[in-house]
Parts: C-alpha cells; sequence; structure tokens
C-alpha cells in the first residue's frame, strides 16, 4: 500500500486512483475474512457417535449417520478436511498442522474420520 501511494502521488488523478485501490483492497480483505470465518472447529464425541461442530455463534451436533462423505485438501496449507451431511451442507474444517517428507497426500484425519463415521473417503 505504502508503495502505491509513494508511485500515485504525483499524478493528477491521485486522489480518484486512491479511491479505486482502497475499494479495490477492501473487497479482497472482505473476502478473506469472509473464508476465515466459515471454517468450523469439529469434534469427535465417540461415545455418543456423533460429530459436535462449532462455529462462530452456535454449536451443532452431527450424527455420525448423517454424514454422507468425507474428503480433504491435498495442496492447501493449512490443509483443510471436510464432510458433507445427508442434507448436503458442506463443512470445512482445518486439521491439526504436521509436517511431511511428501505433501502430495490427504491428512489422516481424513482417514480418522471416515473410518469412524463408517464411510469411504471421497476422490
Amino acid at each position: 500500500m505504502i508503495a502505491l501511494y509513494f508511485l500515485m502521488k504525483k499524478s493528477e488523478l491521485f486522489d480518484l486512483e486512491a479511491i479505486h485501490y482502497l475499494i479495490i483492497w477492501l473487497t479482497l480483505n472482505i473476502a478473506i475474512f469472509w473464508g476465515m470465518f466459515s471454517i468450523k472447529q469439529v469434534s469427535i464425541d465417540a461415545d455418543n457417535k456423533q460429530l459436535q461442530v462449532s462455529g462462530l455463534t452456535k454449536t451443532e451436533l452431527i450424527p455420525f449417520s448423517e454424514v454422507e462423505y468425507v474428503s480433504g485438501s491435498r495442496f492447501a496449507v493449512p490443509e483443510q478436511v471436510w464432510f458433507r451431511t445427508r442434507d448436503k451442507r458442506t463443512i470445512i474444517f482445518t486439521a491439526k498442522m504436521r509436517f511431511v517428507i511428501i505433501p502430495f497426500k490427504r491428512h489422516p484425519m481424513v482417514k480418522e474420520l471416515s473410518n469412524t463415521c463408517g464411510v469411504e473417503e471421497s476422490w
């Protein structure tokens, strides 16, 4: 941002151009933060056979039988895991950080969650 200021401060249209860059910057930041807040915290309650999904404002319990499939990212950092329920809602959460030599495999949490819920891993 500071570099753009020094590059454009001699321009006659500086005020208009600065407003355009401010609008673009705000739009990108809003999109990034919107994506961050959609990520949930998921914990497995094996005793009651359900997943506890905590969002920003509410906590929800999803039985294992409602999970349709489980999958995860291969290239994203941090690694994300997601599952879809029978009512077609996709729930995304970030798995614990791990250090690997071959980074093109899914996080072990995908296998653990699919085994726990009794579904196969999705492609």
